[in-house]
């Protein structure tokens, strides 16, 4: 307790009680602690000040009324102060009056002596500073804000000097730039060091510095691992005076990611346009080798053996059939190709293709063929299986004009996440590995964004028209599978493919694709009667020329309308309907459909170089069959002799 002090017998104060009513009238907050921190005095002042009569204050710690986030603080300054015995100290803290509002003070701390020079308290004076210290603490929480924005940003941010060295960094510039801490990346001083090519970090910084500010300028860094990053930075000047500039706060987001997605973009719309181009020559140029290959065979029918004109129509019949062979690629290459899918385990078909590949290879070359231990089924049309692996085996013979070693292995591979395949992305499933290697000598850089762009090749003149690659990503994209490309100078090339894997096979049986290929049969002998339906006027006559050849009785039609008139008179004689795929006004599968609906037993065979996947899906029906154009005459008459035998 306060002592209470009194006046001498003369009615005026002692020097004792002068110095009370100094202390006790003060307008500043004075009072006494123990060594403990407990209140001995407290004036009038302090107590009015913090909410409490002054009787109420004496015994509490003096830290009670220190705001709680500060406790620690303001304690661990009285400990110092008893340690090293400071006479005088001055400290500023938050206190919290009994209403729990918040008061500012800035006091002196005097230590307390006893007779024997030991601390037995100490003294305060202190003055109510909130009007100077709430500025100030808006100001310290903003900064908190803002620190903690930048500190928390997604994006890189950093302060540099006027001369470009960094002067502060935030953790997702150190992440995104590989460094292990941010003092390891301000160690570098110079931003300099950052940038590929030093002299744009110095353009942008004589931009800045004149214009005041730069936004979205693109530039590339490199990583700490020398990786490189596309970077997109957005920068402002801090100017200390009118003209003089302090310092510049930098954004930097990395875009590398949305720029490889839009490179992979462009180059899918590229081949796309050119896929378009590509599938409506292809298809338009298999009418016209239909009608030479036709025509081509009927005139060899005519002549015999030792005639002088026949191996130049052999030789025009060739070339037709290579002909026939690039239009495929191209409509493989554009997805247009009329594919046939059905279940096949790549394991049968790579074993079935040993000898042929090893045929097509040089003898110093070595193919060694590595199946899967379990069957591996895919849905693919078979032919365009073939000429997938055919194209990447020669293109790996072709890449090792010394010898070399040619490697294709199956296998079947688990993806429990999504992948990233160079530039695709491979969902999480089961699918089937087809991998061809060569330890040729890779692929230059500048080459590998080329090379499943049609027509172009890196072959001499006459050597390569640019379409194996091509078609490869045509049909490998038209399977719903992926093909990524690893190749290093020097070091060979890996092309691999996945494929969605089948879980069993349904057995579909399928005519080929490539049906000018098949052997010639024996002519027909019986007389039917077939309906044929085709828009393209040459296709159209040499067809019917064929089969009247062959002994069959021809109804044709030009229109799917002029169909409809002939069926309407001979309905009950027509044995066959030969039909296009694709006409105007009405499909050939829509032609089909309302005949048989009329006709169940009528026979249907369609021909086209192009049919769309919902066409495809019309055309299943034992009843209906397909063949590709171009097609060779005796590849015609053979198919319309199976379907019309399999009806008798």
């Amino acid at each position: 307790m306060a002592r209470k002090l009194t006046t001498d017998t003369g009615g005026f104060p002692t020097g004792t009680e002068r110095f009370r009513r100094l202390v006790e009238g003060a307008r500043d907050l004075i009072y006494t602690c123990d060594s403990a921190g407990l209140f001995t005095y407290v004036n009038p002042t302090a107590a009015r000040a913090m909410g409490y009569d002054g009787e109420e204050l004496v015994g509490l710690p003096f830290l009670t009324l220190v705001r709680p986030d500060y406790r620690i603080q303001a304690g661990a300054g009285w400990t110092r102060q008893l340690q090293e015995r400071t006479p005088d100290t001055y400290l500023e803290f938050p206190a919290l009056t009994k209403a729990g509002d918040t008061i500012w003070f800035g006091q002196h701390v005097q230590l307390l002596n006893d007779t024997e020079g030991n601390v037995a308290g100490f003294q305060a004076i202190a003055r109510d500073i909130t009007h100077q210290k709430e500025p100030e603490e808006r100001l310290r929480r903003s900064e908190a804000r803002y620190r903690s924005l930048i500190q928390g940003a997604a994006y890189g941010i950093y302060r540099t000097d006027n001369r470009g060295r960094l002067l502060q960094v935030n953790p997702a510039l150190v992440a995104m730039l590989g460094y292990d801490s941010a003092d390891e990346l301000l160690a570098l001083r110079e931003t300099t060091t950052l940038f590929q090519d030093p002299a744009i970090r110095d353009r942008l910084i004589d931009e800045c510095r004149r214009s005041g500010q730069i936004d979205g300028v693109e530039v590339t860094w490199k990583r700490k691992d020398g990786v490189r990053l596309t970077v997109r930075l957005s920068a402002r000047t801090v100017w200390s005076e009118p003209d003089s500039v302090d310092e510049f706060q930098v954004m930097a987001e990395d875009v590398s990611e949305r720029q490889r997605l839009e490179d992979q973009l462009r180059q899918a719309q590229k081949i796309e346009a050119v896929g378009q181009l590509a599938g409506g020559i292809a298809h338009n140029f298999n009418n016209l080798l239909t009608a030479i290959l036709g025509y081509t065979e009927l005139l060899l029918s005519r002549l015999d053996p030792d005639d002088a004109d026949r191996s130049d129509l052999e030789e025009i019949r060739k070339a037709g059939e290579r002909a026939a062979v690039l239009t495929g690629q191209l409509l493989a290459f554009s997805r247009k190709q009329t594919a046939m899918p059905e279940d096949i385990d790549l394991n049968c078909t790579l074993t079935d293709l040993q000898e042929m590949l090893r045929r097509v290879v040089r003898e110093d070359i070595t193919l060694t063929c590595d199946v899967a231990p379990a069957p591996a089924f895919i849905s693919i049309d078979r032919n365009e299986l073939e000429q997938v692996i055919l194209n990447l085996v020669l293109n790996a013979r072709d890449a090792q004009p010394g010898g070399g070693h040619i490697r294709l292995e199956v296998a079947h591979v688990h993806s429990s996440e999504a992948l990233n395949l160079g530039s695709q992305v491979l969902p999480r499933g089961e699918y089937v590995r087809l991998s061809v290697s060569d330890n040729g000598p890779g692929i230059l850089p500048s080459v590998r964004p080329h090379l499943f762009e049609p027509f172009f090749t890196t072959k001499p003149v006459g050597k390569g028209t640019g379409l194996g690659l091509a078609s490869v990503y045509g049909i490998v994209q038209r399977s719903d599978g992926f093909i990524s490309v690893d190749s290093e100078v020097g070091r060979g090339t890996t092309f691999t493919l996945h494929f969605p894997a089948v879980s069993h096979s349904r057995g579909v049986q399928v005519t080929p694709a490539n049906p000018w290929l098949s052997p010639a049969v024996a002519h027909a002998q019986d007389r039917r009667t077939i309906l044929l339906v085709e828009d393209e006027d040459a296709v159209r006559a040499v067809a019917g020329a064929l089969l009247r050849q062959h002994g069959y009785r021809v109804l044709d039609a030009s229109t799917p309308q002029a169909a409809l008139d002939i069926f309407a008179q001979h309905s009950r004689e027509i044995d066959l309907l030969l039909t296009d795929v694709v006409m105007p006004d009405m499909s050939g599968p829509a032609l089909a459909q309302r005949f048989v609906g009329l006709r169940p037993e009528l026979q249907v065979l369609f021909i086209s170089g192009y049919a769309t996947p919902p066409l495809m899906r019309q055309m299943e029906n034992p009843k209906m069959k397909f063949l590709s154009k171009p097609f060779q005459p005796s590849a015609l008459v053979a198919a319309v002799r199976e379907i019309l035998n399999r009806a008798a």
